[in-house]
């Protein structure tokens, strides 16, 4: 209990410190009600959907990584897949990362194959969330840009991180499995921790697969794109001639923060980033506040809700 309240005590006090340096007049009365107006009801209603929509994409992803390890149909890891993604949103510390990798097992798959999935599954996302963030730079208006450079520069480097980890996975994995085979032979210990390693090297592997790898990307792309329309109807509905690169900044920025969620649903945090991406765009701190208040209300409503009612389908005789 006294870790918990640690941790929402440091999430608050990150939120305060960034309103405290951003925020010169805070939301009244009506910047609220305006939020709950008829044009921006129906707006978060997209983004709702836009939302379970993703949540969706990316257990697909998860589907297709885990390439048939795990001895269950389709449709179960799929609904499995919603389960843990809302214990991954529910969970301080990013402990619900354990989630998947243990439903997994318990399903008679491979714990060790699940982790090396997760890890591909981060990277890219991470590796989307700087490509995010580098467009958003390229584009800027304004003379004398001086983050266009940058940006076309992360740009760079994330299509080359991407065709080292799609190109040359495979021939990692060929010299890695033989010396963890050797190592593994001296001693029942070192045993256990080479199968491990092993395990989770073949789930970082995945990858590599063509026809995989192909479908992985498609779902990546596509579930980071319909985060996009729903982040900036909505957010172009609260906030009118919002420009897209601002909505793009917002996502990059809140997903970001979710690397680092130090209370369940990183509510602080999320408050932090959103503001401070619609911020850097010229928009007002009020209303800036309450957009970014707005998103995590409706995202964490997506994902429990998508999350408890596949845990109602996966209950027996149900799915």
């Amino acid at each position: 209990m006294t870790k918990w309240l640690g941790q929402a005590a440091l999430s608050v006090a990150v939120l305060a410190l960034v309103a405290w340096a951003v925020v010169d007049e805070w939301p009244d009365l009506s910047d609220w009600q305006r939020a709950f107006d008829g044009p921006s009801l129906v707006a978060a209603g997209a983004l709702w959907l836009a939302m379970m929509t993703t949540i969706l994409l990316r257990g697909l992803r998860w589907v297709a990584l885990l390439g048939g390890t795990v001895p269950l149909p389709a449709t179960r890891l799929l609904l499995g897949a919603g389960w843990c993604q809302m214990l991954l949103n529910l969970m301080p510390l990013r402990a619900g990362e354990a989630a998947a990798p243990l439903w997994v097992k318990l399903h008679g798959g491979s714990a060790g194959y699940a982790v090396g999935a997760a890890m591909i599954e981060r990277v890219l996302d991470f590796l989307s969330v700087v490509l995010m963030v580098g467009l958003v730079a390229l584009v800027w208006e304004g003379q004398d840009n001086p983050w266009r450079h940058v940006g076309a520069g992360w740009i760079g480097v994330v299509v080359a991180l991407y065709l080292g980890l799609a190109l040359w996975g495979r021939r990692l994995g060929r010299v890695m499995a033989p010396r963890l085979g050797d190592w593994g032979r001296r001693g029942a210990l070192r045993a256990k921790i080479a199968g491990a390693a092993t395990s989770v090297l073949d789930g970082l592997l995945a990858i590599s697969d063509f026809r995989r790898h192909r479908l992985v990307l498609a779902l990546t792309a596509l579930s980071w794109l319909v985060s996009l329309a729903g982040f900036h109807v909505y957010l172009s509905t609260l906030l009118p001639d919002l420009p897209l690169a601002a909505s793009l900044l917002a996502l990059a920025f809140v997903s970001l923060a979710n690397v680092i969620a130090v209370v369940p649903t990183n509510v602080g945090l999320f408050q932090a980033a959103g503001l401070l991406a619609l911020t850097g765009f010229g928009v007002a701190a009020a209303p800036s506040l309450v957009a970014a208040t707005g998103l995590h209300l409706v995202a964490t409503v997506a994902v429990v809700v998508y999350g408890l009612t596949c845990h109602v389908l996966l209950m027996p005789g149900r799915a």
